[in-house]
């Protein structure tokens, strides 16, 4: 008996042993000045063990609409829902008291850093969901579309082109109209200038105007469940020095909303959060997102990624990555 008490006693320490080791994460945030040590301790397995202590299911989020049979043709992956409770609704429009459009979108409301900005997380559209996606800009009064996938990639289509081709060429999506006017091209990432006309139709809320101009940043050199390169730091840089929040939600998309756009709206935060309080608290601020929409930051290489950016800023400083 006295063996057995001392085994599982050992055992016991053991496992408090382990949970020390990558628990703080959840816990307290991490100094500027003692993060890359954090890094260098954490290495490879720490990560795998942190990432994979990542909350994926939560008792008190539901996904019903998501599920419903009339919608499960509007979501690009059977395995990418929104949450009921956070998601984004579309106005519906009746015809003889009859609901003919439906309120669903696969997108969810994220906050960001203490509240300071709201983000639309959204996978990106299909040929039989541009529409809506068109509508859920107009009617959220979004000004800026963060763009972070190719239309193809390995020859796999990940997003339905939602924009003319070329400038001064317009589009009919739905009730909505889309002029392609501006267009600036740099290195990762396009710039594009777009105009919306609204055709007249009653059906569309937000707002009585008849026009409004959107900005989107397209970033190009990201493949889909990897880490990007550090110019990403600079890209999110150049966003935030054209964001007020008059502008209303940022709408971030990718394939399927989760990957790459958690990833991006996580280091956003973070930076924010370095800034303000020179420390990070990375577990907590994914853990916080996916409660939000799930399964934000879907990789661990994006999860990694998320340390080595934040330690580019300490490193670098308000030049970001060099």
């Amino acid at each position: 008996m006295a063996l057995i008490s001392c085994v599982f006693m050992l055992l016991v320490l053991c496992a408090i042993l382990v949970l020390c080791a990558i628990e703080p994460t959840n816990r307290i945030a991490i100094h500027r000045d003692d993060l890359e040590a954090y890094i260098q301790r954490q290495n490879n397995y720490g990560f795998i063990q942190e990432f994979k202590m990542l909350p994926h299911k939560f008792n008190d989020r539901t996904t019903n609409h998501s599920d419903a049979k009339e919608n499960s043709n509007k979501n690009r992956y059977s395995d990418i829902k929104a949450y009921d409770q956070t998601r984004v609704k579309l106005s519906q429009c009746t015809t003889n008291g009859m609901n003919s459009v439906s309120d669903y979108i696969n997108a969810n409301f994220v906050t960001g850093y203490k509240a300071r900005k709201q983000f639309i997380c959204s996978q990106g559209p299909l040929e039989s969901t541009v529409n809506d996606f068109w509508r859920m800009v107009w009617e959220q009064n979004i000004e800026i579309i963060i763009m972070l996938t190719n239309l193809v990639e390995n020859n796999w289509i990940k997003c339905t082109k939602y924009w003319p081709d070329l400038i001064t060429d317009t589009q009919k999506f739905g009730e909505i109209s889309v002029t392609l006017t501006h267009e600036q091209r740099y290195a990762d990432y396009v710039v594009r200038e777009l105009k919306l006309t609204r055709n007249g139709s009653s059906c569309l809320m937000g707002g009585g105007k008849d026009e409004k101009h959107i900005t989107q940043y397209h970033f190009l050199a990201w493949n889909d469940y990897m880490a990007p390169t550090m110019s990403l730091i600079r890209f999110i840089r150049k966003i935030n020095d054209f964001y007020s929040v008059q502008r209303g939600p940022i709408l971030v998309h990718c394939s399927a909303g989760v990957g790459r756009t958690g990833t991006l709206v996580a280091l956003d935060s973070l930076m924010q959060q370095l800034q303000d309080e020179n420390q990070v608290s990375v577990f907590k601020t994914v853990a916080e997102m996916r409660h939000q929409r799930s399964s934000l930051v879907q990789s661990l290489e994006q999860y990694k990624f998320l340390y080595q950016a934040l330690l580019e800023v300490v490193k670098n400083g308000s030049n970001g990555s060099k």
